[in-house]
């Protein structure tokens, strides 16, 4: 887990005996947590605080060192229920939706409720997910013996299939109605070249060190790249089949391995971004734009706010807080969005 502050504020450390710093203030002290960048001794409430008198987040952790509560600057809490074999049981947002998770007895996930559906999970011996199934749709998947995964079909009941070579390298991607698309490999399963069902054949080339070198495309179009002692890319060109050049870019490097410039041409044309002027509330989100006020719902998802030309529009989000729809009456805009059991739009 990572903390990501939720202040724009400068934050103080504090030190404590193991040397590491802490953005944090201690306020109970009866249970030892190690996060990735950020060492806990004997806690049980973690406040992430600015300086004084400014916005500050607060987290809460069971005895087990699991969390349970999120609480941002503007109150918004989060819940997170545990069962006693430590797996995420329930979460509660801010705006009082829960969604509960049910599990077998080798600890995989086989239910998911919440307000939209229930989503059922099914696994093959190999603990490999097989099935997803939600309402009236459904994802299957099939692997072969070495749990790699040879056919997938989505909710509208396309199937594309897998294949692969002795090494384990992708050859062949079937898609509906027999369309390959084929890929093949040198001696050192590098990807020499990938062909469709059209003919339409993409070249790649190395050099010695592996570095990819050369990309010829269908339409005759190659990319190159030069590289310098260090493995850095230093020029990349773009040609047409006949040599034409393209486009050139070229990147300088320096000792720490950081571009220190670039140079692009043919040059970008010129543009200047229009004028904006926006706020944020304590929680970082849009709260006006140009004077304007921006809302949003209690799990912070922008409700009312700009969408082109600083045009306002309204947004709706299914209890998954996903985008379901965006409406606008002037220039009139209603575009809606639909999502499959995998929550891929």
């Amino acid at each position: 887990m990572r903390l990501r502050p939720l202040c724009r504020a400068k934050y103080r450390q504090t030190f404590f005996a193991i040397g590491k710093p802490v953005r944090c203030f201690m306020l109970q002290a009866t249970v030892r947590r190690t996060l990735p960048f950020l060492i806990l001794i004997a806690s049980l409430l973690l406040c992430v605080t600015a300086e004084a008198g400014l916005p500050k987040s607060i987290f809460k952790f069971d005895a087990a060192n699991r969390l349970t509560n999120t609480v941002s600057p503007l109150g918004r809490q989060t819940w997170q229920l545990w069962n006693d074999r430590g797996l995420l049981a329930a979460v509660r947002e801010p705006s009082g939706q829960w969604t509960t998770n049910h599990y077998d007895a080798k600890g995989r996930l086989t239910n998911r409720v919440d307000a939209l559906a229930s989503t059922v999970y099914r696994h093959d011996a190999n603990h490999n997910l097989t099935n997803l199934v939600e309402q009236a749709s459904s994802l299957s998947w099939t692997y072969d013996v070495y749990d790699r995964v040879s056919s997938y079909r989505d909710a509208d009941g396309n199937l594309i299939q897998y294949r692969y070579d002795a090494n384990g390298n992708l050859t062949n991607l079937v898609y509906p109605g027999n369309r390959n698309v084929f890929y093949a490999y040198d001696s050192l399963n590098r990807l020499t070249n990938v062909t469709d069902w059209a003919n339409r054949k993409t070249s790649l080339e190395y050099d010695l060190a592996s570095r990819l070198r050369k990309i010829t495309r269908p339409n005759g179009t190659v990319r190159t790249m030069d590289y310098d002692a260090a493995g850095q890319t230093t020029n990349i060109w773009e040609r047409t089949a006949t040599g034409t050049p393209i486009a050139f870019f070229k990147l300088n490097w320096n000792a720490a391995a950081r571009i220190e410039w670039e140079f692009a041409a043919p040059l970008p044309a010129a543009y200047t971004p229009p004028t904006r002027t926006m706020t944020h509330d304590d929680d970082n989100r849009l709260a006006t734009f140009n004077g304007n006020a921006v809302t949003h719902d209690l799990d912070g998802n922008m409700t009312w706010g700009p969408l082109t030309n600083d045009t306002f529009a309204t947004y709706t989000y299914d209890a998954r807080n996903r985008l379901v729809h965006v409406g606008q009456a002037s220039p009139p805009v209603s575009i809606s969005y639909g999502y499959d059991p995998n929550g891929n739009r």
